[in-house]
């Protein structure tokens, strides 16, 4: 990596842990920034002390990341596990998280977009119209 220099392990330890306090991230996304760093031998060293002290932890990251992504970004339960397990996230926490979910409030969501899509669309046929309402 040309534009990277590598950090000591003691700079990447506090550089993580301001990172890790400001927002929650996961253990994918430590081991991509250590990748970064070059600092891949100690990657196992440094995602097991964050763990410990409670800076990083899984559960928690799905929880925050399924609130955030269906509240504010009006995704769906299919992207988001998606998105979960592309960060490596153990499916048993990904469905904890899921199944927190609000499903009243989710099928509010759910229609309050449909209907704001469905207004976009100049289809008139109600079968095209029901079909491109599907595949949103």
């Amino acid at each position: 990596m040309s534009g990277t220099k590598k950090i000591t392990y003691n700079e990447a330890l506090n550089r993580l842990m301001y990172l890790c306090s400001r927002a929650e991230k996961s253990p994918y996304d430590i081991r991509k920034k250590l990748t970064e760093w070059q600092l891949d031998n100690e990657g196992d060293k440094i995602i097991d002390l964050l763990s410990k002290e409670n800076y990083i932890d899984e559960s928690r990251y799905a929880r925050a990341f399924v609130t955030d992504k269906i509240r504010f970004n009006k995704w769906g339960i299919v992207k988001v596990r998606y998105f979960l397990k592309s960060k490596q996230i153990n499916t048993l926490e990904i469905e904890k998280a899921v199944g927190m979910i609000d499903y009243d409030e989710y099928k509010k969501m759910v229609f309050t977009e449909l209907l704001i899509k469905k207004n976009t669309l100049k289809i008139i046929d109600p079968y095209k119209l029901k079909a491109k309402l599907y595949a949103f």
